[in-house]
């Protein structure tokens, strides 16, 4: 049985990881890393676009678990 999203809100958020989720593992923990660079020592406020990318990148990077595949 497929999945039905809650609110249209989940469905935007679906969307936009589906980015993340076209990366391979290793451009993903790259980009993860260089953007984690990018956040590291600043205040940044949860709205931010780039905090909200960083958070759905991660929760594709968790799905696939790739801190056990990429060394």
């Amino acid at each position: 049985m497929a999945h039905e999203p809650e609110n249209h809100l989940d469905t935007l958020w679906a969307e936009h990881s589906q980015v993340f989720r076209d990366f391979d593992d290793l451009t993903l923990a790259r980009w993860m890393a260089q953007t984690l660079g990018q956040l590291e020592g600043r205040g940044w406020r949860l709205s931010h676009p780039l905090v909200a990318a960083y958070r759905l990148a991660a929760h594709v990077a968790h799905d696939r678990q790739i801190w056990l595949n990429v060394s």
